[in-house]
Order: C-alpha cells, then sequence, then structure tokens
C-alpha cells in the first residue's frame, strides 16, 4: 500500500537512562528538527495514550513526582510546525527503585512466601545526597543453607559485602551503608525446592555522623 509521508516523523531511540525512587531521566532522538515534545508516564500496561501529554522543550528530561518501587511506562511525541504532532514513540517500561521510608518484602509481600528460583537484586540510594541508607530487619525467614541473602556496601554487587550468604530464622542487625553514595545493594537467592515466609525490611535513610 502507498500513502503519503508523515509530516511529523517520531522520535526514535526513547530510553530511560536513570530513576530513582521518584525520578526519571528519560532522552530520545528528534528526527524533524523540532524543539518541542509531549510525554505521558503511566502504570505499565495502560496502553498508548488517547489524548495530549504534558508539553516540554527540552532533550533529555527529568520526570519528578513519582512514586517509588512501582512499575510505569513512558510515551514520546513530536510537536512539530502549529499543532502538527508525530506518532507516540513507547512504550518504555521502568521500575522506580525504592526509597526512604519503603519496606522491602519479598515475592511473597506481607503474607505470602517467596518462590523457589528468585534472584532479587535491589540497590537504595539516599534521598539526600550525603545520607546513608539503613536496611532493618522486621522478620526472616528462608531455607536454612540455601536460599541466601547478601547486602553490599554500595550500589552494586562489586561493593564490599556486608552479609555474605546469609539464611535461616535468625533476624540480622541493621545494616548501615558507608559508602560515598550513601547506598546499599541487596540479593536474594532461591534455589529449586523449598520456600518460607521470606523477609521484611525497613528501609530508612540519616545523615553521616559527624564522629
Amino acid at each position: 500500500s502507498c500513502s503519503p509521508a508523515p509530516t511529523c516523523t517520531q522520535v526514535s531511540d526513547l530510553v530511560v537512562s536513570t530513576a530513582t525512587g521518584s525520578t526519571a531521566d528519560i532522552s530520545w532522538t528528534a528526527n524533524n528538527g523540532e524543539t518541542a515534545w509531549e510525554y505521558v508516564i503511566q502504570n505499565q500496561g495502560t496502553g498508548e495514550p488517547t489524548t495530549a501529554g504534558a508539553g516540554i522543550t527540552t532533550n533529555p528530561y527529568t520526570i519528578t513526582g513519582l512514586d517509588s518501587a512501582t512499575e510505569y511506562e513512558v510515551f514520546v511525541r513530536a510537536i512539530c510546525d502549529g499543532n502538527d504532532s508525530s506518532p507516540w514513540r513507547g512504550p518504555v517500561n521502568f521500575t522506580t527503585s525504592y526509597a526512604c521510608g519503603d519496606t522491602l518484602y519479598d515475592s511473597g509481600g506481607a503474607t505470602g512466601n517467596y518462590a523457589n528460583n528468585e534472584l532479587t537484586t535491589v540497590t537504595v540510594y539516599p534521598d539526600t545526597a550525603g545520607d546513608l541508607v539503613t536496611f532493618t530487619f522486621l522478620s526472616f525467614e528462608t531455607e536454612a543453607n540455601y536460599d541466601e541473602i547478601w547486602v553490599y556496601d554500595g550500589p552494586d554487587t562489586n561493593a564490599t559485602v556486608i552479609l555474605d550468604e546469609y539464611s535461616g530464622s535468625t533476624i540480622p542487625d541493621p545494616i548501615t551503608s558507608s559508602h560515598p553514595t550513601g547506598a546499599l545493594t541487596f540479593v536474594f537467592d532461591s534455589d529449586f525446592l523449598g520456600t518460607d515466609s521470606g523477609y521484611e525490611i525497613l528501609i530508612s535513610c540519616s545523615p553521616a555522623p559527624t564522629c
């Protein structure tokens, strides 16, 4: 089939480069020389927007006011001359990170058991630069010697390990970051057989001690 070329071409290479507990950095490639765009941010699975989005004039752009530990999808479209707009580009899916004041649960939530064959990695940064993240374990029950957790003092698993291959029913002591970023990274790995009630971890943040 044949049809006229669009007068306003879609943006391309839409990506979410960084997502914190309340923000997401998005960028894209403009294909019309345009300097205006619209974006829509919504819960994953909502589908292509049917109304206008929020107007913006910068690329890249930081979306603010998001909820922590939430799955989102984002769409962007170009605004060309006048009211001529391109089709939407998207969705690009992402999940905001946990934030200070959140509670980190295993996949079973507050009341259920975690599943077999899980591998979960969560990194938490402080909301305020210079603060330190603390994990306080409110409950802990995993299959001893098989379903294990690790906690790393920093933003990834290359950081110094604080808690190594920990499992069982003894609740760990609180863990506070000493890394310059203030971040902690948590890893949970369950095997193929046997589950338990898992973990409940309160995430808090506070200034580094002066002494």
